[in-house]
């Protein structure tokens, strides 16, 4: 067997000829391979660069034919969106029935309506990259989507009750709230099906002394997790609300309220393609949350003083006026719990009111 050649064999293996070296075998055969390794270079390179080309051309052309996102920088951005939904602003609802739970109105065309209303904003949130997506049933007692109707990519979140009961599993990982078919807050002039929580014993709700609906409620609740809401639907008068609140975010109005029971509504099927479009946007855009300043205050108006009364009973709440409670303290988010238990107690006194005025005279006045 052979000795292998090495640098130093090589260089010793040279005849030396009016004072330069001789070229020796091992040495041609060197330069030549270095020569043919560059001309090997030359005429690939080409074919390489051509190939990348073509996988890019590949990727983009994809990405088009299958609505995806290639990010701002051209990398498929993605980003995990959460979306609340209620039903007073779906498009398509007309009257109370549909969104009465329980009422075969709600069963046979509200459930579904609201769920294309749905799948519509899913697709946009998808066709922007989205990789993440969970939905909460914001509706009454969270059970309202036709579950085998609702797009396979999102977790739905269902039922009541929950601590936090706002947005459970909402946390800074998020990039994007979505605000689904919602309504103006009580009192709204021109607003389909306004109110605030409940028709039976809130009048108005304020947050650091700022009238809110629940579009302000969940805006502030996603804000002290740092997720900003990119997108609001619901009838005109709710998304001027949101943009007054909350700035220029992407919004569509899925009808016109002439009144709380008198809307224009425009069909579904025209109103769907743009709660695509305005989700794909909304998915992408970077917006800054709403943020309550500390120390926060929540100062509710209850309809009347029996439910004020009930929900002064909140430990370290204050009555501010006969039908006025607030609540003040340091931490938002203890703010926005205490929030939830002062609405429910004030129901449970609305109900009792209610209870009475339908079953005996005698103990409502």
């Amino acid at each position: 067997m052979g000795t292998p050649l090495s640098s130093s064999a090589t260089r010793a293996a040279v005849v030396v000829s009016g004072g330069r070296e001789a070229p020796t075998l091992c040495g041609i055969i060197t330069k030549f391979l270095r020569i043919a390794e560059r001309i090997e270079a030359s005429l690939y390179a080409p074919l390489y660069l051509w190939r990348v080309a073509e996988s890019e051309s590949e990727r983009v052309s994809k990405c088009y034919l299958t609505n995806c996102s290639l990010g701002r920088d051209g990398t498929g951005a993605e980003m995990d969106i959460y979306i609340v939904i209620d039903m007073e602003g779906i498009s398509g609802i007309s009257y109370g029935s549909m969104v009465r739970v329980g009422h075969k109105e709600w069963s046979a065309r509200g459930r579904l309506l609201a769920t294309a209303d749905l799948n519509a904003a899913i697709e946009g949130a998808l066709a922007a990259g989205a990789k993440r997506i969970w939905v909460k049933d914001g509706h009454d007692a969270g059970e309202n989507l036709v579950r085998e109707e609702l797009h396979p990519a999102a977790e739905l979140l269902s039922g009541t009750y929950t601590v936090p009961g706002q947005m459970p599993g909402l946390d800074e990982s998020f990039d994007a709230v979505f605000l689904i078919g919602f309504h103006a807050r009580m009192g709204t002039l021109h607003a389909h099906f306004d109110h605030t929580i409940t028709t039976a014993s809130v009048s108005e709700i304020r947050l650091n002394n700022v009238p809110v609906g629940e579009i302000g409620i969940y805006a502030a609740y996603a804000g002290i997790h740092g997720v900003p809401v990119t997108l609001v639907t619901g009838d005109l008068a709710a998304v001027r609300e949101a943009k007054e609140l909350l700035g220029d975010l992407s919004t569509v109005a899925v009808k016109q309220g002439y009144g709380r029971f008198s809307a224009r509504i425009p069909s579904p099927e025209h109103i769907r393609p743009r709660i695509t479009a305005a989700a794909r946007e909304a998915a992408q855009a970077k917006r800054e949350p709403y943020i309550l300043t500390s120390p926060a205050t929540v100062a509710i108006d209850f309809l009347r003083s029996a439910d004020a009364d009930m929900a002064e009973m909140v430990p370290g709440s204050r009555r501010s006026g006969a039908r006025t409670v607030e609540y003040t303290h340091e931490d938002p988010a203890e703010v926005l719990r205490a929030l939830q238990a002062l609405v429910h107690l004030g129901g449970i006194a609305a109900n009792r009111w209610a209870q009475a005025l339908y079953t005996s005279g005698t103990r409502v006045i």
